[in-house]
């Protein structure tokens, strides 16, 4: 990401290309695209292992559901032993 020069500052005394290069977390990990392009593969393995999951509505929104891979189920983002 390039970033120009910013003398206003906005927050602090951070102008926008001081706090939009502490945001862009590619700065503080070298690795970050090959660790990103590793959740597709693992996630991948994961159904390849588990199966494909569940996805089952337990209430009236649909925001409500819970994910079940086999015995282990996934409750808004808590892992509930079934």
């Amino acid at each position: 990401m390039q970033y120009g020069m910013s003398t206003t500052n906005i927050f602090l005394d951070y102008d926008a290309d001081e706090l939009n290069r502490q945001y862009d977390q590619r700065a503080w990990a070298a690795n970050a695209e090959t660790v990103i392009n590793r959740y597709g593969v693992d996630s991948n393995a994961v159904r390849v292992r588990l199966g494909e999951p569940q996805v089952m509505a337990y209430g009236a929104l649909p925001r409500y559901f819970q994910v079940a891979f086999g015995s282990v189920s996934i409750i808004r983002g808590i892992r509930v032993k079934i």
